[in-house]
């Protein structure tokens, strides 16, 4: 229908002009981010984040360590005071854990021809020499692949022998000790094999009036030894004695 001279039909031109797309501003890219906001506060009293500072008190023989005080959070700290348990802190200093290596009973034996020793009644054995060893026996040493260790501090009551010495023992230098006549002997000895192997050297020895240390020997099969006695040091390759000096401390 004609409408002042112009005709409308779809898809067609409306009075000879032909219509144009709508084109859209292309998008720019996405600008920098802004900055980050504050961080919130927390309202939980301020128990999580602190750490401990300990200190050492005694109990009787015992030393155990108390929380003296907290640094490094934020809010109100702990209460201090509470010693360290098994399983944490504990109010009692009765039931804190003792730092220090236990203690343990020495055992004493007299020997003359046979001799036992059971490591699981203590781990220092004091061996009195009444008569020459001829039979020798330790039991109680851990199993296979944990390590046992036992000290034997032996005292000779005259000039007696421990003619025999456990099967598997080896000495440090390839050759056993001989007690010292009327003196102090310390032997250590170690397995981690049950007891089928024992690794023994020899700590000290107290001769009469003179204590000898033993160092490892160097290209000899017997250990080295340095002596003090009421003369000064007697060092092994040396014709002199040299004077004890104070900075030794034995």
């Amino acid at each position: 229908m004609p409408v002042s001279g112009l005709e409308r039909r779809a898809g067609k031109t409306i009075g000879g002009l032909k219509p144009k797309k709508v084109v859209e501003p292309k998008r720019g890219a996405p600008g920098p981010r802004g900055p980050r906001g504050l961080d919130g506060s927390g309202t939980g009293g301020g128990g999580v984040g602190w750490s401990p500072l300990f200190g050492v008190v005694s109990d009787g023989q015992r030393r155990v360590l108390q929380v003296t005080g907290w640094f490094g959070g934020h809010g109100n700290a702990p209460p201090s005071g509470d010693y360290i348990g098994v399983s944490g802190l504990v109010g009692d200093i009765a039931d804190a854990v003792d730092i220090r290596a236990s203690d343990y009973e020495v055992q004493s034996v007299t020997a003359d021809g046979d001799l036992s020793i059971g490591r699981s009644v203590s781990k220092h054995c004091v061996i009195t020499l009444d008569g020459d060893v001829t039979s020798f026996e330790i039991t109680g040493w851990p199993p296979a692949g944990l390590l046992g260790n036992l000290t034997l501090e032996v005292h000779n009551a005259g000039s007696f022998l421990i003619s025999v010495w456990p099967d598997g023992t080896i000495w440090d230098g390839g050759f056993a000790p001989t007690p010292s006549p009327l003196g102090v002997d310390i032997y250590l000895l170690f397995s981690s094999d049950g007891g089928a192997t024992i690794f023994g050297s020899i700590a000290g020895q107290v001769i009469s009036d003179r204590f000898e240390l033993r160092t490892a020997a160097v290209g000899g099969p017997r250990p080295k030894v340095i002596c003090r006695n009421g003369l000064g040091f007697v060092l092994p390759g040396r014709s002199r004695s040299t004077p004890p000096s104070p900075k030794l401390g034995i």
